[in-house]
């Protein structure tokens, strides 16, 4: 059984593209590429949990796939 990063519902629950950039200190596109792509890197995910002042369980963006 192998996981999928739902990077969509990440960026649903940080409010949205604009506040998800600002968060990872990105152009205002760049969550939609991450979308588009079902991929974003670690570095981005360290400025998200960073600059974001919630608490994020990176665990609950993890599905399986078939």
């Amino acid at each position: 059984m192998s996981k999928k990063f739902n990077v969509k519902k990440l960026v649903d629950d940080l409010g949205g593209i604009i506040p998800t950039s600002q968060f990872a200190e990105t152009h205002r596109t760049a969550p939609y590429r991450w979308i588009r792509t079902g991929s974003l890197s670690l570095k981005i995910l360290e400025r998200i949990k960073s600059n974001c002042h919630r608490t994020i369980n990176i665990d609950t963006y993890f599905e399986d796939t078939q």
